[in-house]
């Protein structure tokens, strides 16, 4: 029977910076495929793009990748940080390319879709403004074919809220 001793790994590899310029604080990274079909990236596989988080100073950005494995930095939100805590990507308008973002704030924070209208940018719709969400799992939560948002709320009435998708980029809060 094992001891329950940990034992640190070696870690191998190399890091690098993605990006035209550094980000402040750690990031957590969105994964998804490029819309250029015709690059290929290692080993034959399309390159990706990043879109990540900025938990501490509150920005939401996207590494885009050139194919090459360059990535040019676009800030999406960078208004004064309420804390974004989570962001995930959606595809709303069949694209998936939209975001759900949870800002946690202590006083106030919100739950936003960020609708991607192309080239860059996006318009953001806040489906939420309560102190503390964490979470926003993203699924098909009725089973009527549409992907809906759950908000995991933490602090002040400690909450989930769901927001059913209508279609045509609506929501509603669902009954709780």
């Amino acid at each position: 029977m094992s001891s329950g001793t940990a034992r640190p790994r070696a870690v191998t590899g190399t890091e690098h910076v993605l990006g035209d310029r550094d980000l402040s604080a750690p990031c957590h990274v969105l994964r998804r495929r490029s819309q250029r079909r015709t690059a290929q990236g290692p080993r034959g596989r399309r390159p990706r793009q990043r879109l990540a988080t900025n938990d501490h100073v509150g920005k939401v950005v996207w590494l885009e990748n050139d194919g090459k494995q360059n990535f040019k930095t676009h800030v999406i939100l960078d208004d004064p940080p309420p804390r974004r805590r989570r962001c995930r990507r959606a595809g709303f308008n069949g694209d998936q390319y939209d975001l759900v973002v949870a800002e946690f704030g202590y006083d106030t924070g919100r739950i936003l879709w960020l609708e991607n209208k192309g080239d860059g940018k996006f318009l953001d719709h806040e489906l939420l403004t309560a102190p503390g969400p964490i979470h926003v799992p993203l699924a098909d939560y009725n089973g009527d074919g549409k992907l809906d948002i759950m908000a995991v709320v933490s602090q002040d009435y400690e909450e989930v809220w769901a927001f059913e998708n209508l279609g045509g980029g609506k929501f509603r809060k669902a009954d709780r």
